[in-house]
């Protein structure tokens, strides 16, 4: 009996030894990003954000990319844009990177799909992470119609691909929108970014289904919402603020008058000669 009951330990201590072995296997160390692509220490990371059925060719964009520079290194030399000649790129160490471009000469057409840009990173943590982008400004050609309702696009398709090691882990997926506070209150432009990754025109869903993220300085921005974004520029009631009154009307009137004066002493002059 005694024989019996030490093989039997014997062997539940094995068991218990081989499954705690087998433990780091199922508890492996790697960094999971936008909930779906797996990556390990030291891997390569591409980004590349894609953008189709633009309503018109563009001449001019901001934009913001968001990432945890804990979990993600930047590497700034990868970074292209084929379409965006002297795009200028900013990585602010924080896990923002500015871009901007404009050129009124040579637009970029994306009326179909078409790589917008391309970046790595190396995977430098565990656990999960968040590749996001913000959307300050995109805007053709009808920026210069002042008689326009809108001047953003209203059309088109966002749509990003991401690669470990050049392997596709996400192909055409949509890209998490950042609700940054800072940028949603302070940098947000005229531009409408939906969860979706299509504009108001060419969205299959309506209303509030088709959700948008902004902040409190721009109104909702469905097509069908009759409300337009908010120019702070401007005051309450639509009009110039005062200071530019001054400068548009109180400066011309005021040169004016001295003209007036000037003539009228010189007038005078010679009558008294």
């Amino acid at each position: 009996m005694k024989k019996i009951s030490s093989k039997l330990t014997v062997i539940c201590l094995t068991l218990m030894l081989a499954a705690i072995s087998t433990l780091p296997v199922f508890a492996a160390d790697g960094l999971k990003i936008n909930g779906t692509a797996e990556a390990q220490a030291g891997d390569k990371v591409k980004l590349t954000l894609n953008l189709a059925d633009a309503s018109e060719e563009i001449i001019g964009f901001e934009l913001r990319l968001f990432y945890d520079p804990e979990k993600l290194t930047f590497n700034e030399d990868s970074f292209s844009a084929p379409q965006f000649e002297g795009c200028v790129v900013n990585d602010m160490g924080d896990g923002k990177i500015y871009m901007t471009w404009t050129d009124l000469y040579y637009p970029a057409n994306f009326s179909s799909k078409s790589e917008f840009f391309s970046c790595e990173f190396e995977a430098a943590g565990d656990g999960e992470t968040e590749l996001s982008f913000f959307v300050n400004e995109l805007y053709g050609e009808s920026m210069f119609n002042t008689g326009a309702g809108s001047t953003h696009l209203s059309s088109y398709t966002f749509t990003y691909d991401l690669y470990v090691n050049d392997e596709a882990q996400i192909s055409d997926g949509v890209m998490p929108i950042s609700n940054d506070p800072d940028t949603l209150e302070n940098h947000q432009g005229s531009f409408i970014n939906y969860l979706d990754g299509k504009g108001e025109m060419n969205s299959p869903l309506h209303g509030s289904e088709h959700e948008a993220v902004v902040g409190s300085t721009l109104g909702a921005a469905d097509s069908g919402s009759g409300q337009e974004p908010v120019d702070v520029t401007r005051d309450n009631n639509g009009g110039l603020k005062p200071f530019q009154i001054f400068l548009f009307i109180g400066v011309p009137v005021f040169i004016i008058l001295i003209v007036v004066a000037v003539v009228f002493v010189v007038k005078n002059n010679r009558k008294s000669q």
